[in-house]
């Protein structure tokens, strides 16, 4: 139990940033059942001492300015910056957030292809690598509509207006979704991206 206690109370501090903690476990007899305590001085905080975020995929090369604004805003939003405290929690966020921001425009097969936290518990200092892989450029082809019954297909496309060959765009489907539901012909309208499709 003290063994187990002492690497379940360091993987515990761990996820808080702290990674050089000074614990000291006593076991104390009962009654009424004997019982371990554990002091803890965490010591400090993990700091960030340097983030890197690379890309790869089309938007690694692209000079479309889309393209370069999206780049830009994934690093320049960047959760968890130099100066810091490292968490797990943090980390995980963070990863997260950018690749939300990848997968929102033009790329709905983008994905991390590599992350890393290295850190240094005898300097408390956390170095973060972060790659994401966009994948291809996606644009929207022909809409294919099932479900429909009492009214002429032709009706979706109309009221979605999401042209063939519009850059995808998160917030424009979701937009045209939106109108559908809201048209009074649907009960539900929802409208789905194959991100495993041609993306051209």
């Amino acid at each position: 139990l003290v063994v187990l206690a002492d690497k379940d109370a360091r993987e515990l501090l761990g996820t808080q940033g702290f990674f050089a903690p000074d614990l000291r476990i006593e076991r104390e007899p009962g009654p009424p059942r004997p019982r371990l305590v554990v002091t803890v001085d965490p010591g400090a905080q993990a700091r960030v001492a340097g983030v890197e975020i690379n890309f790869e995929g089309d938007i690694a090369t692209s000079e479309d300015p889309d393209a370069v604004a999206q780049r830009r805003a994934i690093v320049a939003d960047w959760g968890l910056p130099t100066g810091q405290g490292f968490t797990q929690g943090r980390w995980d966020a963070s990863k997260a957030g950018a690749n939300r921001a990848l997968l929102a425009r033009r790329y709905p097969a983008g994905r991390i292809s590599y992350s890393v936290a290295d850190v240094d518990a005898s300097t408390n200092e956390a170095r973060l690598g972060l790659k994401l892989d966009s994948g291809a450029l996606f644009r929207l082809g022909t809409l294919q509509v099932t479900g429909m019954e009492r009214y002429d297909p032709v009706l979706v496309p109309r009221l979605a207006r999401l042209p063939v060959g519009m850059v995808y765009d998160q917030e424009k489907i979701v937009q045209a979704q939106l109108r559908l539901a809201a048209s009074g012909y649907f009960d539900s309208a929802f409208i789905y991206v194959d991100p495993e499709s041609d993306p051209a």
